[in-house]
């Protein structure tokens, strides 16, 4: 319907929603969408369409572990957030954007930039997003050493994701929890942990 009408944001929308049903089914057809939206965005000077869809073609681009452009598109959506005041937004970019750095090694610069959105979504209150920086924050801190304060955080972003009913969080908290527990040596509970991850997949 929207492509035979003059409605352009309503047909960057159906672009963004196909790209994301077909992507999260595996279907192929994710390829004829992907990326049609943002033009059209970019053309309606509309940037809090443009922050989405910039924001999910960094998740695309970080599946397929391309990290040189999920951070370029990570980016792109932090300064489109920041254009209209979207700080919440904008700290989903940051936290995104450390996710990749500490998959690269970089702990202390990804450590840096989850502290920075953990602030903010502690500020908005945003509790789903406070789960997850502090998940991705335990894991980096584990990463460097931290290992006791880094297993207590993790421990507090699982019991947030509980009390929040966010089971969809729950495998990839878990996920940190069992890398975490290896990289401090305690492979015992990790065992433990890895039952209970399989037990949810």
């Amino acid at each position: 319907d929207a492509e035979f009408s003059t409605d352009r944001a309503a047909l960057a929308r159906a672009y963004f929603v196909l790209d994301i049903g077909h992507t999260y089914l595996g279907n192929p057809e994710r390829m004829e969408y992907r990326g049609r939206a943002l033009p059209i965005y970019e053309e309606l000077g509309d940037d809090a369409g443009l922050s989405i869809v910039l924001n999910n073609l960094g998740l695309e681009a970080q599946i397929e572990c391309d990290w040189d452009a999920a951070l370029t598109f990570y980016r792109r959506s932090r300064e489109a957030c920041e254009r209209i005041g979207d700080v919440v937004g904008a700290a989903t970019a940051v936290n995104n954007e450390a996710e990749i750095l500490l998959d690269q090694g970089y702990v202390n610069d990804a450590a840096e930039r989850l502290r920075s959105a953990l602030h903010v979504w502690r500020s908005a209150r945003y509790p789903i997003g406070v789960a997850i920086a502090s998940a991705n924050l335990g894991l980096a801190e584990v990463r460097g050493s931290g290992y006791e304060e880094g297993l207590l955080r993790l421990e507090e972003a699982t019991a947030l994701i509980d009390e929040l009913g966010a089971r969809e969080y729950v495998s990839r908290i878990y996920a940190h929890q069992l890398a975490a527990l290896l990289y401090s040596g305690r492979f015992r509970d990790a065992l433990d942990r890895a039952d209970e991850l399989s037990s949810l997949l």
